[in-house]
């Protein structure tokens, strides 16, 4: 039988392994491992060794872990979320008002794009 590995050293060990693996393989060793990968400390430690951190510092994730891979993706889930592609990839719903329109910061072609619209 082999000596029982504090979790101290576990998380440690765990932090140096491909995060994909720590959840979807080393989680299911055993319980004892499954609360270590479940752990806010093993994934807040992770976040603050590759330099994750919330904007606003008052606002702690809930979910350690869920905020890892979000910021470990850094990938905008809406697609064409700053009008780079005009409309393309947006499914208007409702039009009213002065319509969607898409905006720019400033006045050459490859300034930030944004959309808007107003109501009356």
């Amino acid at each position: 039988m082999l000596p029982v590995l504090p979790l101290e050293v576990l998380e440690e060990i765990l932090l140096n392994v491909h995060p994909h693996q720590v959840v979807c393989v080393c989680r299911l060793v055993c319980h004892e491992w499954k609360e270590v990968v479940d752990s806010d400390s093993l994934w807040r430690e992770k976040c603050r060794r590759e330099g994750y951190q919330t904007c606003d510092s008052t606002k702690l994730p809930e979910d350690w872990c869920l905020f890892y891979f979000l910021c470990k993706k850094r990938h905008n889930l809406i697609k064409n979320p700053r009008a780079e592609d005009k409309l393309n990839g947006w499914h208007i719903m409702k039009n009213g008002g002065d319509q969607w329109n898409i905006g720019s910061v400033g006045p050459n072609d490859t300034d930030l794009k944004y959309f808007v619209t107003s109501y009356e």
